[in-house]
């Protein structure tokens, strides 16, 4: 089997002439996609900051560089309110792969009232185009990041966990509209293009995640031996935006069907565990060396980038 991580690029995914398509065309085997899903989550806030900033056609980003002006001194002398950040706390304690991550938690923090430790002046920003003028804009991006974005990003490397998180954010996207309709519509319009990790053949790794309980587990078996609803294999969700209405009241065990024993079957994993209640799980030897396996696989290509 050959598994395959990649931004998910039109040259990377394309159904017909992609680098994936391509590859197992050469290699004459089929593959298991790992898009990568930090690189999907980036289409989505990109695609909000275009909305509620205007697309970037140029380098400097006047409105941070008006907004850097007044914090010339060291931003452990403001003081701010105070606010629930363990979270953020918990992952600046943990290693991150990039810098820019740990300063996402960093600014998060000042958001929130904290005064990070390290953290002391704003670093220059990124090519964004300064378009739109309202303070509004970056108020509501940075509220779409303290209440949905920052806990997925993060949460975003275990591969165990993908199809799971993967539908919670897509619900949270989705039900957002209560707080801004605009951010709601635009991310879930991005999202829905890349639902790879709730395809049947990725639902395998669902089958690990401790996130998941075993009454659900127990639901995600019955459904093992359930036909496929298309006579092709799929390798990534297909979603209609007038789909949307019934597809939010889905669980993980919807995701599921016959197509789902192909996961085991790539990885030549004992399924023997599959047969006994998942309470016991933890106990029998095929599923430990299966999940030793399957919780060392890379769904994030960071270290591919610069």
């Amino acid at each position: 089997y050959i598994r395959v991580s990649f931004d998910t690029t039109a040259v990377n995914s394309g159904q017909i002439g992609g680098t994936c398509v391509l590859l197992e065309r050469h290699l004459g085997k089929t593959s298991l996609y790992l898009p990568c899903c930090h690189h999907i989550f980036e289409i989505v806030l990109r695609s909000i900051f275009d909305c509620k900033m205007g697309k970037s056609t140029g380098k400097d980003v006047l409105i941070f560089k008006r907004f850097q002006l007044p914090w010339k001194g060291n931003l452990n002398k403001q003081n701010s309110g105070i606010a629930e950040k363990d979270f953020l706390k918990n992952n600046l304690n943990n290693a991150q792969p990039r810098n820019d991550y740990k300063e996402l938690l960093e600014l998060a923090l000042i958001f929130l009232g904290e005064k990070p430790k390290t953290l002391t002046f704003f670093h220059v920003p990124g090519a964004i185009h300064p378009k739109c003028q309202r303070k509004t804009a970056l108020h509501h991006i940075c509220v779409f990041l303290i209440i949905i974005y920052i806990e997925a990003w993060l949460e975003a490397t275990s591969a165990t966990a993908a199809p799971y998180n993967d539908l919670v954010f897509f619900k949270k996207l989705y039900n957002y509209q209560a707080i801004d309709a605009e951010i709601s519509k635009v991310a879930v319009s991005k999202f829905i293009n890349h639902l790879w990790y709730l395809s049947p053949q990725a639902m395998g790794l669902a089958f690990f995640d401790k996130n998941i309980n075993t009454e659900m587990k127990k639901k995600m078996l019955t459904r093992l031996d359930s036909n496929n609803s298309s006579n092709e294999s799929t390798k990534r969700l297909k979603l209609n935006n007038c789909d949307m209405d019934e597809f939010i009241k889905n669980e993980i065990d919807n995701f599921v069907n016959s197509e789902t024993r192909d996961f085991f079957k790539l990885f030549n994993l004992d399924e023997s565990f599959l047969e006994n209640d998942p309470s016991t799980w933890d106990n029998i030897h095929s599923y430990k060396n299966a999940l030793n396996i399957v919780t060392k696989l890379r769904v994030v290509n960071d270290t591919a980038k610069p």
